[in-house]
C-alpha cells in the first residue's frame, strides 16, 4: 500500500514540474526556461527510473503474496479432501437381528471425522470415489451373512463362517454424494442363532480414492 501511495505521488510531481515548466515558457524566460527544462529532464528520467523500480518491485511481491495465497488454498484443499477411517467392534456383539447395523465402536483412524463410532454411520463429507473394506468374523462353528449399505440399499455382499472359526471379507468401489451414508449391517434372517459378530477381528474401513 506505502509503494501504491508512492506511486501516485512521485507521478502527482511530476505532472507539477510539467507544468511549471510551461508556465515558465508562458513568461518568456527563454534562458531560464532553458535551464529549467534540462534539469527538468533529468529530474523527470530520474523519476522514470525510480518509478520502473518499484513498479517492478510491486509486481515481484504481488507475485509471492499470490503465491502463498494459493498454496495455502491448496493446503486447505488437500486437507478437506483427506477422508479415511477404520474401526473394529469392541466387545463382541451377541445379539443382532435382520437389519440390524453392525456399530465398529473402536476407532483406530478417522481422518476427517466422517465415521461415527456411536452409530456405525460413516456419512460422505465430500461427493467422489470411496473405497470400503470389511472384514467380519462368526462365532465358534456358527455362519452368518452381512452387507455394505449406501442410504439403506444393499452394495455389497459377505458370507462368514466355518466348522470352527469363520470370517468374510469384501471390497467395494463407489461413487458417492455427499451426505450419503454407509453402514455394515446384517443381511437377511440367514445364520446361525444366536447371530454373533467377534470382536477386534471384525473390522470396517473406507477411504476418498479421489
Amino acid at each position: 500500500m506505502d509503494s501504491k501511495i508512492s506511486f501516485a505521488f512521485q507521478l502527482s510531481f511530476i505532472g507539477f514540474c510539467v507544468m511549471i515548466s510551461f508556465t515558465e515558457i508562458q513568461k518568456g524566460d527563454c534562458a531560464e526556461v532553458s535551464n529549467t527544462t534540462n534539469e527538468l529532464a533529468e529530474d523527470i528520467f530520474s523519476t522514470l527510473q525510480s518509478l520502473r523500480s518499484e513498479v517492478q518491485s510491486i509486481k515481484a511481491a504481488i507475485c509471492v503474496e499470490g503465491g502463498r495465497s494459493n498454496s495455502l488454498e491448496e493446503r486447505r484443499v488437500s486437507k478437506t479432501k483427506r477422508v479415511a477411517f477404520y474401526a473394529k467392534v469392541s466387545p463382541s456383539i451377541t445379539k443382532i437381528a435382520s437389519g440390524d447395523k453392525i456399530v465398529f465402536s473402536l476407532v483406530e483412524t478417522n481422518s476427517g471425522e466422517a465415521y461415527n463410532p456411536s452409530t456405525g454411520d460413516f456419512k460422505v463429507p465430500i461427493a467422489g470415489t470411496y473405497v470400503f473394506f470389511s472384514n467380519i468374523l462368526s462365532g465358534y462353528g456358527k455362519y452368518i451373512q452381512t452387507c455394505l449399505k449406501v442410504n439403506g440399499e444393499i452394495r455389497m455382499l459377505m458370507y462368514s463362517g466355518s466348522k470352527y472359526w469363520g470370517s468374510g471379507s469384501n471390497m467395494a468401489v463407489l461413487e458417492l454424494k455427499a451426505g450419503d451414508i454407509v453402514t455394515i449391517a446384517k443381511h437377511g434372517a440367514w445364520g446361525t442363532v444366536p447371530l454373533y459378530v467377534h470382536h477386534l477381528w471384525s473390522t470396517f474401513s473406507g477411504f476418498l480414492l479421489y
